[in-house]
């Protein structure tokens, strides 16, 4: 009995010192050294916390480059005629950009995006229409969209055929940024600094290729934020369209395999056409498409913070280089509302319009279908009258394929359909074993 009395009071003792002492890993603690905040981290092999480490105060700062560029609508075909041609992105649609700047940042420093303002659940307004969030698939990237209750509209030129001189391209001017670093961990944390309405300006790409054409108040603008005349062929390159070429498809522009014809009145007197037709990039989600692309500006920096910045910086000259990049996959949703009016009597050019989604800006742009062989073709009726506007879908295989009637009813494939076909046409379904090239099938809804 002696023996158990006495042992009591040491079992105890021990297990207090335990209770008080033993850590788990990955415990810590908070602590003061030397009148500086530190830590005490937990010894994975003692469960002892250690001796109070001083914290490494993060090096903080902003930066602001010049532009940035939020997204670039494409216009629609024109017409010298009555019609008034034009797209819109409204509810639905959201349209903008995804952007990461990891190639602003040496390879030995990494690189995330940190969302510091608003509520996890809301997007962080930027004024104009648009608002940023932190990306879901990418850690070191924003993704900045046109709000889901604002519209964005450009309408076609008042001549026939396209003309990219007036796509817009919509940019934040001098957006800032505040930056984190911690030197010894090698870490660079970016974030928008979002006390400040963004100072949104749309540029017709026209401006752009003659600076003489740039209304006063939008060029002194450009030139209150640093902009000049050296920065605009810079800009230019955010829509391959600019030159007045057609991109062929490409990483960037996906073709939607959708068409909708173009074509002039009878007769000479005779009212325009105008057709309106709603456009969604549904056709591009059978296939993952992916693509990135960097634009290069130059930044204003506080003069504190320079010395820092060079720190990090991937070139000798302080730059910030915006990588916009782009996954289409199901649940990316995109539309459109385009309307079109058809060009003027006596008009010779291409009758059949095609469609590409911008992966970098997600928006449609438009060019002259260059196919001249029609693999699938026929009219749509209705009790006898040609249906005009009528929306034709062929399924081949995994591949979709749209076009919409003429003021004739008559539609038309150019693409090549290997195997059965389906063919749908309101509320007809029509399966074609094979598709013999320049076939007409009509159909009666």
């Amino acid at each position: 009995m002696k023996f158990a009395s006495a042992g009591f009071p040491i079992i105890f003792l021990a297990m207090t010192s335990q209770a008080y002492a033993l850590c788990q890993i990955g415990d810590t603690q908070n602590c003061t050294v030397d009148g500086r905040p530190g830590i005490k981290m937990c010894d994975p092999h003692t469960h002892m916390f250690g001796a109070c480490q001083a914290l490494e105060r993060p090096v903080v700062g902003t930066l602001a480059p010049r532009y940035y560029v939020l997204t670039v609508v494409y216009a629609p075909p024109g017409t010298q005629g009555t019609g008034q041609s034009s797209v819109g992105y409204s509810q639905g649609s959201s349209t903008g950009s995804t952007t990461s700047s990891s190639k602003s940042v040496k390879n030995e420093f990494s690189l995330s995006f940190e969302r510091k303002i608003g509520s996890k659940e809301n997007n962080v307004s930027i004024g104009g229409s648009f608002e940023w969030d932190k990306s879901k698939t990418d850690g070191t990237a924003t993704e900045i969209k046109k709000t889901n209750k604002s519209t964005i509209a450009v309408s076609g030129p008042a001549i026939d055929g396209i003309d990219h001189d007036h796509d817009i391209i919509y940019l934040w001017l001098n957006p800032k940024i505040t930056i984190s670093i911690l030197q010894s961990a090698k870490k660079v944390s970016w974030t928008f600094d979002g006390s400040e309405t963004a100072d949104i300006q749309h540029l017709f790409v026209g401006w752009l290729k003659d600076p003489s054409k740039l209304p006063p108040g939008v060029r002194q603008a450009l030139e209150r934020n640093g902009i000049t005349p050296e920065d605009y062929a810079d800009i230019l390159k955010s829509d391959a369209f600019a030159d007045g070429s057609m991109p062929a498809a490409s990483a960037r522009y996906v073709p939607l395999r959708t068409t909708f014809p173009y074509e002039p009145p009878l007769a000479a007197g005779d009212p325009v056409p105008t057709s309106t037709y709603a456009l969604d990039n549904s056709t591009t989600v059978t296939d993952t498409h992916s693509h990135s692309n960097d634009i290069k500006v130059g930044v204003k920096v506080d003069g504190s913070f320079l010395n820092e910045i060079w720190k990090f910086t991937a070139k000798d000259a302080v730059t910030w280089t915006w990588t916009f990049g782009t996954t289409t996959s199901t649940g990316t949703m995109q539309s459109a509302s385009v309307t079109i009016g058809g060009p003027s009597f006596g008009y010779t050019g291409p009758t059949d319009i095609a469609v590409y989604y911008d992966l970098d800006y997600q928006t449609f742009a438009f060019a002259p279908f260059q196919g001249a062989l029609k693999t699938l073709q026929g009219t749509v009726t209705r009790a006898g009258t040609p249906l005009r506007g009528q929306e034709v879908i062929a399924v081949a295989g995994a591949t979709k394929y749209r076009t919409f009637t003429n003021t004739k009813g008559e539609y038309r494939f150019f693409d090549t359909m290997a195997g059965s076909v389906e063919l749908h046409a309101g509320a007809v379904d029509l399966r074609l074993p094979t598709v013999e090239t320049g076939k007409s099938v009509d159909l009666r809804l």
